[in-house]
């Protein structure tokens, strides 16, 4: 057995770091992993959040792992394998369904462990049977366990409930440097009365904003002073309607990419909710 007292080496691989959940994830663990004495690796194909990941120390290595060709996936095998054996990785963590199947060829015949996280629920189908081949299968709620358990027919030995961590002093700070809800207001041309419907998510079509668009229209009959702010990037910015299109939309709906503008609504007391639509049937909140 190893000895549990040295540090590891740990590769994590993710499509993209991009403004999401599992990035978000994947950068806090990462640097949590850096600062208690692990070496950490993150590959993905870059993204938005990159600065910030380089900016906390932790090594990041660009590779197209989230094209889903079956020839670019054996492809990127051999290049993290390559990586692996160089680096004398113990760990591979692979989060999301195409770098799970790089991870999982790539780790063949290696002494390098392969771990999965589940963020979500997946289709049993093909492509989504790799989740269920790791050595170990992180879940991030009961709810995905059972799925994973029933849908896809993981081992229960294999699997381990671990919830997403908060840093809270980040969000401390995140709080106290927020901008006035009244001057984010005026930016936006939000009337002072108005009550303010919030959603932050990454723009897919599973996060079910479309949902909230037709809720909020049927609202604008009754309320027509209410306005909604979603905040979020993603494939989905093409097709909402355009009165989320702009900075200023139309119709009461406004979109920002960054989320600096639904923290600082929410100073003034005027922000009515913030809408999540995809964590509460996967057991989060």
């Amino acid at each position: 057995m190893r000895d549990k007292a040295r540090s590891l080496k740990i590769v994590y691989l993710l499509p993209e770091l991009n403004v999401g959940g599992v990035e978000t994830h994947v950068l806090a663990m990462s640097e949590g992993m850096r600062k208690a004495g692990h070496e950490a690796i993150v590959v993905s194909n870059g993204g938005a959040l990159l600065p910030r990941l380089e900016a906390s120390g932790v090594r990041h290595i660009t590779l197209p792992i989230h094209r889903k060709s079956p020839s670019a996936v054996r492809k990127m095998a051999g290049a993290v394998r390559a990586i692996a054996l160089e680096e004398g990785v113990d760990i591979v963590h692979a989060h999301s369904r195409v770098p799970a199947w790089v991870a999982h060829f790539a780790s063949k015949g290696l002494r390098s462990a392969f771990i999965i996280t589940a963020h979500g629920q997946y289709a049993p189908h093909l492509g989504s049977s790799v989740m269920t081949k790791g050595d170990r299968i992180i879940c991030v709620s009961e709810v995905i366990r059972e799925h994973m358990r029933e849908r896809l027919g993981a081992d229960p030995a294999k699997m381990r409930v671990v919830y997403n961590g908060i840093d809270i002093e980040a969000a401390e700070r995140s709080v106290a440097n927020r901008r006035p809800g009244s001057e984010v207001r005026a930016e936006l041309g939000v009337p002072e009365s108005a009550p303010v419907i919030g959603s932050v998510g990454r723009l897919t079509v599973a996060k079910g904003f479309r949902f909230l668009l037709e809720a909020f229209r049927r609202l604008r009959e009754r309320m027509p002073e209410a306005r909604a702010l979603i905040v979020g990037d993603g494939h989905e910015q093409r097709t909402l309607p355009t009165g989320c299109g702009t900075r200023r939309g139309r119709q009461g709906c406004f979109y920002r990419r960054e989320n600096g503008h639904i923290r600082s609504l929410g100073r003034d007391g005027r922000l009515r909710g913030i809408l999540g639509f995809r964590g509460v049937p996967y057991g989060m909140p």
